[in-house]
């Protein structure tokens, strides 16, 4: 090999390694930034083990289903299952906990999550939901965060081809409020959805730097018969632009400091 090729050898070899570096620092960098913006709503780890519920004819008011745990955001998870209608034989069946919230209908039901702190809700004379509005936490996560993350093992909407209908309300102080409503397509493996702080409508008060309430109504709108679907996860996140954006600014410094290393 001549000496001129060799240096050429060496020069792209010497290059490569630079790059592999650079990035493997910079994927470290943008991980442990994303973790530490990331806020974890409810992994649906609690209670462990899972705990079954079911609707029936013979039972045909709201399930009401409370969760209290460290892991949970404001320490508690509201759970309220409503048939839209007559119970049937079973109308609602699934789990809660161990790691997914497991849904199952063969009739119109809908789901609500509610995260508003430690609270009683009411049992009589039927069972329903009170937003406490405990909660005092910035989604944003200083700034980092500007998504909702809702993760699915499956979904199916109930007929062929019908999407899961879903609506988030976020409250804060000084009657604040922010809702979105939408629709998520059917998946039969592992899926991950992103909903935007900026697809929220917001009122004129409310700031997702202060978020008191957090409620999240599956399967509401239309109120499909037969929907079924497992949550796994629910958190406040950033975009992936603003995750590509983060890590090519952390390579862009990590270039920057070896040029004035080698000066």
């Amino acid at each position: 090999m001549s000496l001129h090729r060799f240096a050429l050898h060496s020069l792209i070899r010497n290059a490569l390694r630079t790059v592999l570096s650079t990035a493997a620092i910079g994927s470290l960098l943008l991980s442990s930034a994303v973790s530490a913006a990331s806020i974890t709503i409810d992994d649906f780890n609690q209670p462990n083990p899972e705990q079954f519920y079911v609707i029936a004819a013979i039972n045909a008011d709201p399930l009401l289903h409370k969760t209290a745990h460290a892991s949970i955001l404001g320490g508690e998870r509201d759970l309220l299952v409503d048939v839209i209608g007559s119970a049937a034989l079973t109308t609602a069946a699934g789990t809660v906990g161990g790691g997914v919230f497991d849904f199952g209908t063969s009739g119109p039901v809908l789901a609500m999550l509610q995260y508003d702190g430690v609270d009683a809700d009411q049992l009589l004379p039927t069972r329903a939901l009170v937003n406490n509005q405990g909660l005092s936490v910035d989604l944003t996560g200083g700034g980092s965060n500007n998504a909702l993350r809702l993760d699915f093992d499956s979904i199916d909407g109930g007929p062929p081809s019908t999407p899961l209908s879903y609506t988030i309300t976020l409250t804060s102080p000084v009657a604040g409020v922010a809702t979105r409503t939408g629709t998520l397509a059917e998946t039969a493996g592992p899926q991950t959805y992103l909903i935007p702080f900026a697809s929220f409508t917001p009122s004129v008060n409310f700031t997702f730097a202060n978020v008191s309430s957090i409620t999240l109504t599956l399967n509401g709108g239309t109120t499909q018969p037969d929907s079924d679907f497992r949550l796994s996860l629910f958190a406040a996140v950033p975009e992936p632009h603003s995750v590509a954006l983060l890590g090519i600014g952390g390579v862009a410094l990590l270039m920057a400091a070896r040029k004035r290393n080698r000066r």
